[in-house]
């Protein structure tokens, strides 16, 4: 990676996330799709390198104590940077400051195999563990 510096911004151009998802072989989706996801995201951040979009990750939250972390993606080329670990770091915060004395709210994410280890450093705990099941997921 370049020794220019990344920049964060809390919007995720649909044309980059399309882009970014497909590089990663997740589902394609129609643009009026993604961009109905990303103006019902809570919060998101991308983060750009020379002008160009090289990672996303967005928080979806009911306002309630459900959150979901989702779409952590960084280009290969910038991988292993500590992109991803900012990006998720900056969304724990807002939804942290969001929260309100005596609320509680509960992260759930769904990391990819092998991923788990990412995760656990921000106090993930890998389920399914105690009385927590595994995460679970369909397609419809």
């Amino acid at each position: 990676m370049p020794e220019s510096k990344v920049i964060f911004s809390d919007t995720i151009p649909v044309e980059d996330f399309l882009r970014l998802r497909a590089e990663v072989k997740w589902a394609e989706l129609p643009v009026e799709q993604a961009q109905a996801g990303l103006d019902h995201t809570f919060a998101g951040v991308a983060a750009i390198l020379d002008g160009e979009v090289v990672g996303m990750a967005r928080v979806l939250w009911d306002g309630c104590y459900c959150a979901f972390l989702t779409d952590v993606i960084v280009t290969e080329k910038c991988r292993h940077n500590g992109i991803a670990t900012a990006m998720v770091q900056r969304l724990i915060d807002r939804l942290r400051a969001e929260k309100k004395e005596g609320w509680k709210i509960k992260l759930y994410l769904m990391a990819g195999h092998g991923r788990e280890s990412f995760y656990q450093r921000f106090g993930f705990n890998t389920r399914p563990q105690g009385e927590e099941g595994a995460g679970m997921n369909m397609w419809l």
